[in-house]
């Protein structure tokens, strides 16, 4: 069961994830976003099945570091062209909601839901698989609190990069399409070279996210689900053509989710994915290590996270945030309760 969740919901934070990087190459290369994203996804496929979790950790140390430039420049280009007051009185202009907003849409009504970032980044972090798979990619000496102070650094300076999307709306206030802001910055208000060293590393960065995306998903297909019907294979390279095999097909299964879904929001998509995954692991990663439950109390979890959130990112107004911690606090009483009612149940029969 886990690894269905798993499979069908980081296949749906991959298609996202597909388009982001299509639209980037498409502008940054001239093509068309078919062609660009049939490209970028034959790339992800051969690093993937070639370099497995060194290729996730080399992806991600490469793209940290140019995005951590590349925010700077962009910081820097941005506060030197602008001046401050004009900018708040533009924005003012085009929609008073955009400086000062009475909601806190998307992330739900109230204003005070935007806090809900905070421990939905943390359980991202803690409870996901595919951020695992990075943790694991990190060599055994780490140690973890030089770590978490990098994190904190970089983390601050790449979340200064949204500040492109009121810069663009400043000069472009009709603009549609709100995942063409950061093509349009580039194209428009960088040197050509710097943009396309920026390009690069952005592609770096969602190709990244797309590597350790297709990495997981194949895992749970070619080793999860695999084992749990099939039992083991005969030698490690049969297994490892198995999981090469994997990658290759899911990768194509994922274009293909992209090229025929309707239009969607790139940042709905990635969280009804991994919004999803979050409220139907929690209990069984996440809880169990402070307190280990049942069989029965994690499968139930996995069932009752996956509907509320699911149902509630897809047919619920309540933003984006809600649905997910609601289907997190649902999941995380089913793992306990259930585990409560059935232990004492499972304990009588071991003992019959």
């Amino acid at each position: 069961m886990a690894a269905f969740i798993t499979i069908l919901l980081l296949l749906v934070f991959l298609t996202s994830q597909i388009k982001a990087v299509g639209l980037l190459g498409a502008s940054w290369l001239g093509i068309e976003l078919n062609q660009s994203a049939f490209l970028m996804v034959a790339v992800i496929i051969i690093y993937t099945m070639l370099g497995g979790l060194a290729a996730v950790a080399w992806t991600d140390t490469v793209m940290v570091c140019g995005m951590a430039l590349a925010a700077v420049i962009i910081m820097v280009q941005i506060f030197t062209s602008v001046d401050l007051g004009n900018w708040e009185a533009s924005l003012n202009a085009i929609d008073p909601e955009l400086l000062n907003p009475t909601t806190g849409a998307h992330y739900g009504d109230s204003i005070g839901t935007v806090f809900l970032v905070l421990p939905y980044a943390f359980l991202f972090a803690a409870v996901l698989p595919y951020m695992a798979i990075r943790f694991l990619a990190m060599k055994p000496d780490v140690k973890l609190h030089k770590v978490g102070l990098y994190v904190a650094i970089l983390g601050a300076l790449l979340s200064l990069i949204p500040i492109v999307g009121l810069y663009v709306r400043m000069h472009m206030p009709d603009l549609a399409d709100p995942d063409m802001a950061m093509p349009i910055y580039l194209e428009q208000f960088m040197h050509p070279a710097i943009q396309g060293v920026i390009t690069l590393f952005i592609i770096f960065a969602m190709k990244s996210t797309a590597n350790s995306l297709l990495h997981t998903v194949a895992s749970a297909t070619s080793h999860d689900l695999r084992l749990s019907l099939f039992g083991p294979v005969s030698s490690e390279r049969m297994a490892l053509r198995i999981n090469r095999a994997a990658v290759v097909l899911l990768g194509i299964v994922a274009l293909l989710m992209m090229l025929y879904a309707p239009p969607f929001m790139l940042s709905w998509l990635g969280i009804l994915g991994s919004g999803t995954l979050l409220a139907s692991m929690i209990g069984p990663v996440f809880i169990s290590t402070f307190w280990q439950g049942t069989a029965w109390g994690a499968l139930t979890a996995m069932l009752v996270g996956f509907f509320t959130s699911g149902y509630m990112m897809l047919f619920a107004d309540v933003g984006w945030l809600i649905g997910p911690l609601t289907g997190c606090a649902v999941s995380s009483a089913c793992y306990v309760g259930v585990s409560l009612i059935m232990r004492p149940m499972e304990f009588s029969q071991r003992h019959s």
